[in-house]
């Protein structure tokens, strides 16, 4: 479960977007890896996010001025999240940022209430059988709650009633007892792969590459995902870790 969702953090797969691309997919992440990562997919400095799925721009942002509080307009980030979700949108996707808004503020009935929506509806969605089975993203809210909040605040949040969250893999999974090691290896000439499955997420990198360009100034403005910058910290970790037999572009 891990590889693939860390799979689902590979920056390249990608077009078209800032950081808030990260926002979904290192909550579904957090599932099964440990809290620090998401220091990694939003280390402090980067702008605020504008660019991208509305859902993903409120989540980044939020989780922004979780990890990052002085740096950003918390009041005003707040304000926005509030209106999306009394919004319009996808039931499922105002859950998902009525989470995060819920630990920014501490307050634990919004948290409670969407997290059961986020199981809910995931069991009812066109998803894998393992998604019906083990709601990720409740688990990954829940380890960003237990990271942000006091404990008598967390202790306070009703666990999701629902067959898709598991209290027993809840508890181990906030211990942070995880395993460095894989259940595939492979050989030569693919042995790249053995350092690269357990390297740790690249920090995220934003660029504007429009800046200097001769196109509309909204788009000047625009931040995009630096994958070239996240490239080159993949290859440094791998070539430091014994293995020195790849290049750029090659990853």
């Amino acid at each position: 479960m891990n590889f693939e969702n860390k799979a689902d953090l590979l920056w390249s797969s990608q077009n078209g977007c800032d950081h808030s691309f990260m926002a979904y997919h290192i909550v579904h992440y957090l599932s099964s890896a440990k809290y620090e990562n998401i220091s990694r997919a939003f280390p402090q400095g980067l702008p605020p996010a504008s660019n991208g799925h509305t859902m993903n721009i409120h989540a980044a942002n939020l989780i922004l001025c979780l990890l990052h509080e002085n740096d950003y307009d918390k009041e005003a980030v707040s304000d926005k999240a509030r209106k999306y979700i009394v919004s319009k949108q996808p039931r499922w996707d105002r859950a998902f940022v009525a989470c995060l808004l819920g630990i920014l503020e501490q307050d634990t009935d919004l948290i409670s209430e969407n997290i059961q929506v986020l199981c809910e509806l995931l069991a009812r969605t066109d998803v894998t059988d393992f998604d019906k089975l083990q709601c990720q993203f409740a688990y990954g809210m829940l380890v960003i709650a237990c990271n942000n909040l006091p404990p008598d605040r967390y202790e306070s949040i009703r666990m999701p009633e629902y067959k898709n969250i598991d209290s027993g893999y809840l508890n181990w999974l906030l211990k942070g007892e995880f395993s460095e090691e894989t259940l595939i290896e492979f050989r030569s000439p693919y042995e790249v792969l053995n350092v690269a499955m357990t390297a740790p997420i690249s920090h995220t990198l934003v660029h504007q590459p429009y800046l200097n360009e001769d196109v509309p100034a909204r788009q000047k403005k625009q931040f995009f995902m630096d994958h070239d910058k996240m490239n080159e910290e993949l290859i440094q970790y791998v070539t430091t870790n014994g293995i020195n037999t790849i290049h750029p572009g090659k990853v």
